[in-house]
């Protein structure tokens, strides 16, 4: 990837907010970086250690840069996934040395600035110049030779050690930037458990806020609604026994429920006026014992509510 594109220039943006490297330059390794490679070998290597000499050794004359290094983080877990007794029983030291080279090999091409010779290695590592050869040869060896690394592999540890260095500079200094905040929250699964929980919480939450809301709106209709119609219903019996000859058909007119309508107030006036005539007459022809048309007020009555279409 070269310098100029602007893959790259983003990507050196991305490093140098997530991996601590302020303003520095990214030439070198910063100390959380090395202090992830010797928790790496701490935690996969049970029976011997690298100390930290050795893993900041490497970075301090400019040697090893961010990619580099989570190239050969790469290589370093193919290693311990292929043989994992070979990963442990070697030198955390050298296996890590060995993962550099190779690393900075396969990113830099002989004759560059930033090409590293092996001669340099072994200065910079105080080892001789066979046992580097060596060590580079069996590396390569337990890798099959598989040097090729993938977009996928590449950001999967680079958002591995995302996650590493933001966990450990909360707990160095005890509080979080909000970029360390937003690596850490897109990571966490139980955040997202979390977000799943309340998310359902808001939902039933809302379910029974609306159904309350809707029932303050329609029950007091629905108690009018019943109260007229059973005062009606005592009404019609009364007229019942006053009028004996009345056809028993139009006895059981009557609907149970039904909408108001949306212009209630200039419709119910109107309506209730009807039904006051008809009450006068009824009452008038009770009284003269007389017989009136049951089926228009039943109408009129109960179209007030809507029951009668």
């Amino acid at each position: 990837m070269p310098p100029v594109s602007l893959s790259f220039k983003r990507l050196q943006q991305r490093l140098r907010r997530s991996l601590c490297y302020g303003s520095r330059q990214m030439k070198s390794l910063p100390l959380p970086l090395s202090e992830l490679a010797m928790d790496y070998f701490d935690r996969h290597c049970p029976y011997d250690y690298m100390s930290m000499d050795s893993a900041t050794s490497l970075s301090r004359h400019g040697c090893v840069d961010a990619c580099t290094f989570l190239i050969a983080m790469v290589y370093l877990d193919r290693i311990r996934t292929a043989d994992k007794t070979c990963f442990e029983s070697s030198d955390p030291g050298e296996l890590y040395l060995s993962a550099l080279i190779i690393s900075s090999k396969y990113l830099h091409d002989v004759g560059q600035r930033e090409f590293v010779y092996n001669d340099e290695w072994a200065a910079l590592a105080s080892i001789s110049l066979k046992r580097v050869n060596e060590m580079e040869l069996s590396v390569l060896d337990a890798i099959h030779w598989n040097t090729n690394v993938s977009y996928v592999e590449f950001v999967q540890i680079l958002e591995e050690v995302e996650v590493w260095v933001a966990k450990d500079s909360l707990e160095k200094r005890g509080f979080c930037t909000y970029n360390e905040i937003a690596i850490l929250l897109s990571k966490a699964s139980i955040i997202s458990d979390c977000v799943k929980l309340l998310m359902l919480s808001l939902a039933a939450f809302t379910f029974v806020y609306s159904t309350a809301i809707i029932s303050l709106l329609i029950f007091p209709h629905i108690a009018i609604s019943t109260s007229i119609q059973h005062n009606l219903v005592k009404n019609d019996r009364y007229i019942l026994s006053a009028s004996p000859t009345v056809d028993n058909v139009t006895q059981q007119k009557i609907v149970t429920s039904s909408l108001i309508p949306n212009n209630f107030y200039g419709w119910y006036i109107s309506h209730v006026h009807r039904v006051f005539c008809s009450l006068l007459t009824s009452n008038i022809a009770i009284k003269y014992n007389m017989l009136f048309n049951r089926t228009t007020f039943w109408e009129d009555a109960l179209s007030v509510y809507g029951l009668h279409s």
